[in-house]
């Protein structure tokens, strides 16, 4: 979001380092004061349309409305900081020369990741597993 959003007053700063996942998060925000915003979403295409807007619904915002669909990470992050309304998109896609309020969502957005297979994970998937359990730091335990 801007930085010149009134929102942005609603930051709660972290007691301590941002988490590795989100590094360039200041702090959290309670999406409850975003409530009167228009957002800028994804394209009912975008696998994290509904996701996101699921998850605004679930944190007692039904109903958002939309000041632009995109399909594009970078798109949604720009329009966002131009002052066009908030946007949640993952961590690891936010520019790194964006000009604008980056935070966690209260409550935050989390999704399950699973992996199951009968046979031994070998080859790519071996690898891909190897990588996930590397960087378990990054993620929550269910």
């Amino acid at each position: 979001m801007s930085h010149d959003d009134p929102a942005a007053a609603e930051l709660r700063p972290y007691g301590k380092a941002a988490p590795r996942a989100a590094a360039r998060s200041a702090g959290t925000m309670r999406l409850a004061a975003l409530a009167d915003h228009r957002w800028v979403f994804f394209d009912r295409a975008n696998g994290l349309s509904e996701l996101v807007e699921g998850h605004l619904a679930s944190a007692g915002l039904a109903s958002q409305r939309a000041s632009l669909r995109t399909s594009q990470f970078v798109m949604a992050a720009t329009v966002a900081a131009s002052g066009m309304g908030p946007t949640l998109i993952p961590a690891n896609v936010v520019p790194a020369a964006l000009d604008a309020l980056v935070c966690e969502p209260d409550p935050p957005l989390l999704r399950s990741l699973s992996a199951f297979s009968r046979n031994p994970l070998t080859g790519m998937s071996g690898r891909f597993i190897d990588l996930i359990r590397q960087h378990s730091s990054m993620l929550e335990p269910c």
